[in-house]
């Protein structure tokens, strides 16, 4: 879904999006991250979040163990280590845009 995400972004704006089919993910300096698409002309990082994978609040509850590899972690959790991660990407200088999965169609 976000390699759709991002190649349709590619299209629709005329712009170049590094990612993992086209280049692989951008490895963010000083981090362990790996962005789902960058765009160096604009020092765009881009986020594709899936909803169980990040908790998306607009689906699941607080509480809810919605991680469908581990379900020790909570929905709110999920979402908290999400908002760190776009701080400290935003805080390195990037530019950031995120899509929630549920919030993203064709």
């Amino acid at each position: 879904m976000a390699i759709g995400w991002l190649e349709a972004l590619m299209e629709n704006e005329h712009i170049t999006v590094e990612h993992a089919l086209n280049g692989g993910e951008f490895k963010i300096p000083t981090t362990n991250y790996r962005a789902d698409g960058y765009c160096k002309e604009t020092n765009t990082v881009y986020e594709f979040y899936g909803d169980a994978f990040h908790g998306n609040p607009k689906i699941f509850g607080r509480s809810d163990r919605c991680h469908p590899y581990n379900r020790k972690v909570t929905a709110q959790t999920l979402l908290a280590r999400a908002r760190r991660r776009a701080e400290r990407i935003r805080s390195l200088g990037f530019n950031l845009v995120e899509m929630w999965e549920s919030d993203w169609t064709l």
